[in-house]
């Protein structure tokens, strides 16, 4: 019955969305698209253009990459460990 109810919904449905594996609803990314290009065309048009400066940054991208996750994992055996650590890399020593 759930997978019914599913079907019934609108393409941009969140939960449409997440079946499908997709990371925002197509309108989205066509409108990240449509502002690229324009990005571009106005940027195109600039001094920086010429040197291949500042670029603009794609909307679309931000949509679409996977986020970047940290691989390495640091656990402590004891609060006192973990605070020491907290101090070398800069933090308070009241944990804030």
């Amino acid at each position: 019955m759930l997978a019914t109810l599913a079907a019934g919904l609108r393409d941009n449905s969140r939960i449409k969305i997440k079946l499908s594996g997709a990371r925002a609803a197509t309108d989205t990314l066509l409108l990240a698209s449509i502002a690229d290009a324009l990005n571009f065309l106005a940027w195109a048009k600039t001094k920086a253009a010429q040197t291949g400066k500042n670029r603009p940054k794609s909307f679309l991208n931000a949509f679409t990459e996977v986020p970047q996750t940290h691989d390495e994992v640091t656990g402590y055996r004891t609060p006192k460990d973990f605070k020491a650590a907290w101090q070398r890399l800069g933090g308070e020593a009241n944990g804030n």
